[in-house]
C-alpha cells in the first residue's frame, strides 16, 4: 500500500490547474474566433439612418436578430451589413 504525501497532493494540484488553465485558454480562443461582432443598437440606428422604433419593428419582424444584454440591444454586424447592402438595392 503507497502512502501519499503532502508533496504528491501538491503536484496533482498543480498539473490538474495547469490541465484546467489549458482546456479553459483553448476554449476561449476557440469562443473568440467563432464570435461574431455585435454592435449596440444606437450604432445600428445610425447606420441604416432608421429610428428606434424601425429598429423595433425589424427586430419584431425577424428582419434583424438581437440580444438583450444588461439592458441594451446588440446586433449582429453581418446581419447589418446585409440588410444596408439590400437596402442599397446591391
Amino acid at each position: 500500500m503507497e502512502c501519499v504525501t503532502k508533496d504528491d497532493l501538491r503536484m496533482f494540484r498543480m498539473q490538474l490547474l495547469n490541465d484546467i488553465k489549458q482546456l479553459l485558454t483553448s476554449q476561449i480562443k476557440e469562443e473568440i474566433t467563432e464570435q461574431k461582432k455585435w454592435v449596440k443598437g444606437h450604432v445600428v440606428k445610425a447606420r441604416l439612418e432608421i429610428c428606434a422604433s424601425t429598429l423595433q419593428n425589424y427586430r419584431v419582424a425577424g428582419i434583424l436578430k438581437g440580444k438583450k444584454i444588461k439592458g441594451s440591444w446588440f446586433y449582429c454586424q453581418e446581419d447589418i451589413d446585409a440588410l444596408f447592402n439590400k437596402g442599397r438595392g446591391s
